[in-house]
């Protein structure tokens, strides 16, 4: 067992009392031994007595109160302390074991911490707070601003974040808790028909917590994304049938090619320069080719675009409360004569 060799004037020592509470420890009394160090601990608010007291807490499964205790021992360059650093700081790696873990963004400068019964406790400067796992009560609290409450649910090994924005107290203006001035004292000109005023308020400091869950998107978020279901299906349902459209284009090309190409037709057709020979047959048959061609393109194209529309949609819904994105897409033949295409994508 961890002793230490402090001492306090007072009705009790707080080291008689630790040295009662280890004998009671050795003994298997931990209940009892526990109200020896936590006496000592009252009297005393020193980095040795929160140690003893917090391994107490382990001992009698107290895990939340064994991690405070054991971080506000550890966080002093006390002697006796840096002397034992490696037996508390496995104390706490054991309670921090059983717990689960709050990270808290955005809190106010001074603000405490309340989880579930009091007391309160000043928030550390990273924002972990350490719970009990299952459901808890959480209320945060700082001078000058209006107490921000949430429930949550902590897994043991767990961590939940959240993130809270300050929002202002305020109080009523001095004039707006007494009567209206009598128009007797009011200057001249102000004396107007009796109108109906609105108590002014007076902002006194930063904003208090207001929490904004993680995973809860606003109502007006949810407003703003309605549009995106029907816009994704409709790109959907229009690209496969962009895309269709392109492969019976495809195989139409293929066949006038393959009249065009056949050299049992006689005249057989064939192509100088832009001209085409082989009489008005082969004419029409090019005609066919360039007209597929173009189609095919068309459909592949247009096809592609509606398909990126419904992905960008699809990819851009889980995001929406980022920020503005700004998303385009663009397809275009390859080469001037067409035989191919060629689709960009840009956010």
């Amino acid at each position: 067992m961890l002793v230490s060799g402090y001492a306090t004037a007072g009705s009790e020592d707080p080291e008689d009392l630790i040295r009662q509470g280890v004998i009671l420890r050795k003994r298997g009394e931990e209940v009892k031994a526990h109200g020896y160090f936590q006496r000592a601990y009252d009297i005393a608010h020193t980095p040795r007595t929160a140690a003893q007291l917090g391994l107490s807490k382990l001992a009698t499964t107290n895990y939340v109160a064994a991690e405070r205790l054991l971080s506000e021992a550890l966080a002093s360059p006390d002697p006796w302390v840096v002397e034992h650093k490696s037996d508390l700081e496995h104390g706490r790696i054991t309670a921090r074991g059983k717990l689960g873990k709050l990270q808290i963004e955005g809190a106010p400068p001074d603000s405490t911490v309340l989880v579930g019964e009091p007391p309160a406790f000043p928030l550390p400067s990273d924002g972990t707070v350490w719970v009990a796992p299952g459901s808890l009560h959480l209320k945060i609290q700082a001078p000058g601003f209006l107490p921000f409450e949430q429930d949550e649910t902590v897994a043991v090994g767990g961590v939940r974040r959240v993130r809270v924005v300050a929002t202002r107290a305020t109080i009523e203006s001095p004039a707006s808790s007494t009567q209206p001035p009598r128009a007797t004292d009011m200057p001249k000109a102000a004396i107007e028909p009796t109108t109906t005023t609105t108590p002014t308020s007076v902002e006194t400091g930063p904003r208090a917590p207001v929490a904004v869950p993680e995973s809860t998107p606003s109502t007006a978020q949810g407003d703003a994304g309605a549009w995106r279901t029907p816009v994704f299906w409709t790109a959907v349902a229009g690209g496969a049938a962009m895309l269709g459209f392109g492969v019976y284009e495809t195989f139409a090309y293929r066949s006038s090619l393959k009249d065009f190409n056949n050299t049992a037709r006689m005249p057989s057709c064939g192509q100088k320069g832009s001209t085409v020979v082989g009489g008005p047959v082969c004419e029409k048959l090019a005609s066919d080719l360039d007209s597929s061609r173009l189609l095919a393109i068309v459909g592949y194209a247009g096809g592609g675009a509606l398909v990126l529309t419904a992905l960008i949609v699809k990819l851009t819904e889980d995001r929406s409360d980022a920020g503005t994105h700004s998303v385009a897409a663009s397809c275009a033949p390859w080469t001037a004569t067409a035989k191919g295409i060629s689709c960009s994508l840009s956010f």
